[in-house]
């Protein structure tokens, strides 16, 4: 089973999806532990935790704009 619908682009292009959503999501996560204090070091941040977060004006859940 897949959460996206890749028809499109596979009739289109050929393109196939060359890992799976369980172990791309596995080496994402991988990939980012090996790194994570070169990344804190460069200002890339967890979501909600600066400006470069991925949540909207770096705000977490809970905080409010002044």
């Amino acid at each position: 089973m897949t959460i996206l619908d890749t028809r499109l682009i596979r009739d289109t292009m050929g393109w196939r999806p060359r890992v799976g959503l369980e172990d791309g999501l596995a080496r994402t996560v991988r990939w980012h532990l090996a790194r994570r204090e070169g990344l804190r070091r460069a200002g890339v941040t967890a979501p909600g935790r600066g400006s470069r977060g991925l949540s909207p004006g770096g705000l977490s859940p809970g905080r409010r704009r002044p």
